[in-house]
């Protein structure tokens, strides 16, 4: 058993609200861009601004779960959007 998992805490989030809700659940922005041969996007982060432009007009609450295994520099990128889009909550990871 794996001690240090970080699926082996459970989170349990209070969402008190009549908006409906909305939870983002990117992959990691520097793993792997070139995953899919045929994609919309150039790559994760490409895609998440674009998603978020969208979210301003709309009268939902925003939630982002950082991937769990990401990149120590995903964190510092997370907080940037944050920082851009002050709409969006955090979930922890």
């Amino acid at each position: 058993m794996v001690k240090n998992s970080p699926y082996s805490k459970k989170n349990i989030i209070n969402i008190y609200s009549d908006k409906p809700k909305v939870i983002i659940l990117p992959s990691c922005f520097y793993d792997v861009v070139n995953f899919f041969r045929f994609k919309l996007f150039e790559d994760n982060y490409t895609w998440l601004i674009n998603l978020l432009e969208l979210a301003k007009k709309t009268n939902f609450d925003w939630y982002i779960k950082p991937h769990p295994d990401g990149f120590p520099e995903n964190k510092k990128k997370i907080i940037e959007i944050k920082n851009k889009y002050p709409f969006l909550k955090i979930l922890p990871s």
